[in-house]
């Protein structure tokens, strides 16, 4: 991990998980509101998704899972990528245990969340226009456009988050491949 990196998420490997189950309870911190600019004033649209995920309430929990899953370089690398980000609120509604599982198997855990990943630059028009996405994980989200829906009970809560190298959608709830697609390495 480069020292910009370590510098933007600076959780060690043993607070990861208390960082995660913390993030998880906390289901009052999250925020929905965005802003174009950061405190010092540079353009979000300046910055890869994994900062300006950072610099975004109610993410907390994702960013935790995606440093322990090694994705954080990935996701700040040229792109581009599109990120369904669930928030602390959606990761909570997943009981502790299941997390627990996740954190305990790698491989899962970032299959879980490259299958919130589509390698495109994707506004929520785009989105919406289509009938299925498929991820880099490499399973297909269906899409549900006249309820803005993703694989018919995931919820659009916040769109067209712009970052440098693609867009951040919120998400209401953690996505799921669908039971007939399952996860790469089952």
């Amino acid at each position: 991990m480069d020292k910009q990196t370590k510098e933007v998420f600076p959780v060690s490997k043993k607070l990861l998980l208390p960082s995660i189950v913390a993030a998880c309870l906390a289901i009052g911190c999250a925020g929905e509101t965005t802003s174009s600019t950061t405190a010092t004033g540079e353009s979000l649209e300046s910055r890869p998704i994994t900062e300006v995920a950072a610099d975004h309430d109610g993410l907390l929990t994702l960013l935790a899972a995606l440093e322990a899953a090694d994705l954080i370089e990935t996701l700040a690398a040229d792109g581009p990528f599109t990120l369904f980000a669930p928030t602390d609120e959606a990761f909570a509604k997943i009981p502790k245990e299941d997390i627990d599982a996740l954190l305990a198997d790698p491989d899962a855990l970032r299959d879980l969340l490259l299958y919130h990943v589509v390698a495109d630059d994707l506004t929520a028009a785009d989105v919406l226009a289509a009938t299925s996405l498929t991820t880099v994980q490499g399973a297909e989200i269906t899409v549900q456009a006249e309820a803005a829906t993703l694989n018919g009970t995931v919820n659009l809560i916040e769109t067209d988050i712009i970052a440098e190298n693609g867009v951040i959608h919120l998400i209401d709830s953690v996505l799921m491949p669908l039971a007939d697609e399952g996860m790469e390495g089952d």
